[in-house]
């Protein structure tokens, strides 16, 4: 089917864009929760309540959100 030397190179193909998936992913991910956590630290200051509601409905969705597009995952959740 595949000769050694096609699939050794198939093989390292998928390894490289291992690689610069998870990079990009945590080229997003540290900066983006650093600038979060700094703004919550600044906000809690004044209003923990604030803070939560700050974290809770706007950088969190945005850090996983961010998160799930680029590393493709989708959640599925079934059941009754």
């Amino acid at each position: 089917m595949f000769s050694d030397y096609e699939m050794k190179g198939r093989f390292d193909m998928c390894k490289v864009w291992i690689f610069l998936r998870s990079l990009v992913a945590n080229l997003y991910f540290y900066p983006v929760q650093a600038v979060g956590f700094s703004l919550c630290i600044l906000v809690g200051v004044f209003s923990r309540k604030a803070m939560i509601k700050m974290w809770d409905k706007g950088l969190h969705p945005l850090i996983w959100g961010g998160m799930l597009k680029i590393t493709g995952i989708k959640i599925v959740v079934k059941g009754e």
